[in-house]
């Protein structure tokens, strides 16, 4: 901010780390670039990140770049998993957790009283204006399977809640499974929670092929 121009600062940075005397800044921000595309995993440091995500991050904020917030949050703690979650870490669950339910119940005639007491069970302070979070939140770089997985649980445990509703919760439930790329793990949902044979398991997913994606 100072000089007015991102090379001086990654050269400073890179300076600093290195103790190198000449940096090319222009050269070190296509190799931080070029690192960082094939590197998807998050820092493996224990204190500061690595250099050329130091360097990335200052090429992206002066950019300006849109989701940088989620880029840093994916580079410095890696996708969410279900097994390693610190105190930080179930923050961010709950909150894409509560996001992922009100997504559940929108668009759809889906919050009946016995699926909303569903809910309050696991958030007693659900307020009907819950800011939703689709499917997209839940990709491959932003959680593991053990999350999808969960999801699947937490859909089966309100589709199940409401016997006046079971069907259309169970079609909302497997269209979104689809969309969370998980619909192979919610099928044995569908076997063990919901009694599915294999009869019942076909017709079910004739139905959600005639329904469009939520």
């Amino acid at each position: 901010m100072a000089v007015g121009a991102l090379a001086p600062a990654v050269a400073t940075l890179v300076k600093i780390e290195t103790g190198i005397g000449t940096v090319d800044a222009q050269a070190y921000l296509r190799q931080a670039a070029e690192i960082e595309s094939q590197e998807a995993a998050a820092s493996a440091a224990s204190g500061h990140p690595e250099t050329f995500i130091r360097v990335r991050a200052l090429s992206l904020w002066w950019e300006g770049a849109a989701g940088l917030d989620a880029w840093i949050d994916n580079r410095l703690q890696g996708p969410l998993a279900l097994e390693r979650l610190d105190l930080c870490g179930q923050l961010r669950l709950q909150t894409m957790t509560r996001g992922f339910l009100a997504h559940f119940l929108a668009g759809a005639a889906l919050a009946s009283d016995a699926v909303l007491n569903q809910v309050r069970l696991l958030f007693p302070d659900w307020r009907a204006d819950e800011a939703a979070i689709g499917p997209e939140a839940f990709g491959a770089d932003a959680v593991d399977h053990g999350v999808r997985n969960y999801l699947n649980a937490l859909m089966m445990d309100l589709a199940l809640a409401d016997p006046d509703q079971r069907d259309a919760d169970l079609l909302r439930a497997g269209q979104l499974a689809q969309a969370l790329a998980s619909f192979e793990a919610f099928e044995l949902n569908l076997r063990r929670d919901a009694g599915f044979g294999k009869r019942e398991l076909d017709r079910y997913k004739r139905q959600l092929a005639k329904e469009p994606r939520p």
